[in-house]
């Protein structure tokens, strides 16, 4: 009769060696080292809300371990283990114990296994390199047009926010508002070596080529603001503090150096009003570019062969 009634069900017959339930509801989860419930027993809470309904069995028949199923909207992909916790935020766990994505605040630093995101504290070669993050794309295609990261940041808050930035890069040396004690070696001769936020390089071998009308540049700052700002804008925006810098750029080269400094092609307006004046300047001068500093309008001569 009972095989009977598991053909029926589509299921399979109950081993007699291997007593328990499979199935079971009740208005309490039942509590972790009760017996009578087999590994892989669901269990519906039916007196449970939202997210808190639907339970399973990873304990023993003996000493039960009911853990809540939770549920997600949308659709998932994910290759490997994936841990998500509201207060945690997510973590995507490719090889124990490193933790490839977390998150967290300047202030509270999500930790794993006491170490702060990723810990590099072996020592290897001097050449060795330690990545903590790292990916490579390779577009093979001729109309590819790959991107390595992109991060797009919106807000639609009309009453208006105090920030947006869309990426932080930052190296300390110790921690910052901390005691401990760090020191930057010699760069010794290493082009690579120094203190950066950020390391930007294009380059190609030997075998590489680029046609005329073509562009290369390590950065590229774009900016498209379609309304008129209240207050300042600039392509770039630089702060110092504390020592005084030896320069706002240090140029150095392993090469020829550069063969301009400052580069306007025919895409930019030269006329009066904009940095570059090649119209209404002393008979002097061919050109100027102009300066502001401390509050009045100053000027760079510039003179052609």
């Amino acid at each position: 009769m009972l095989s009977r009634i598991a053909s029926l069900l589509r299921m399979s017959p109950a081993a007699p060696e291997n007593p328990g339930l499979l199935f079971a509801h009740g208005d309490t989860v039942p509590t972790n080292g009760t017996s009578g419930y087999l590994p892989g027993c669901i269990f519906q809470h039916i007196d449970g809300g939202a997210g808190a309904v639907l339970y399973v069995n990873e304990g023993t028949y003996s000493s039960c371990d009911f853990n809540l199923l939770e549920s997600t909207s949308g659709n998932m992909s994910v290759d490997g283990n994936l841990t998500v916790s509201g207060a945690s935020g997510v973590e995507v766990d490719n090889a124990t114990p490193t933790k490839v994505l977390k998150g967290g605040s300047y202030s509270s630093m999500l930790t794993h296994q006491g170490s702060t995101l990723v810990d590099i504290a072996a020592e290897g070669a001097s050449d060795g390199w330690y990545i903590a993050y790292a990916a490579y794309i390779r577009a093979t295609a001729e109309d590819a047009k790959p991107f390595g990261y992109t991060v797009t940041m919106e807000t639609t808050d009309t009453t208006g926010i105090d920030r947006m930035q869309a990426g932080q890069f930052i190296s300390l040396l110790g921690t910052s508002g901390g005691s401990e004690s760090a020191n930057l070696k010699t760069r010794g001769g290493d082009p690579t070596a120094g203190m950066f936020a950020t390391w930007h390089k294009v380059g190609g071998n030997a075998n590489a080529s680029a046609a005329a009308g073509s562009l290369i540049a390590a950065a590229w700052i774009d900016n498209q603001c379609s309304f008129t700002p209240g207050g300042e804008e600039y392509g770039i925006f630089a702060t110092t503090g504390g020592s005084v810098p030896d320069a706002f750029i240090g140029f150095e080269t392993s090469s020829s150096g550069y063969a301009q400094l400052f580069y306007f092609d025919e895409t930019f307006d030269s006329g009066a009003g904009t940095c570059v004046e090649t119209s209404a300047v002393p008979a002097t001068q061919d050109a100027r570019i102009k300066v502001w500093y401390d509050g009045k309008q100053y000027y760079l001569p510039l003179y052609s062969e």
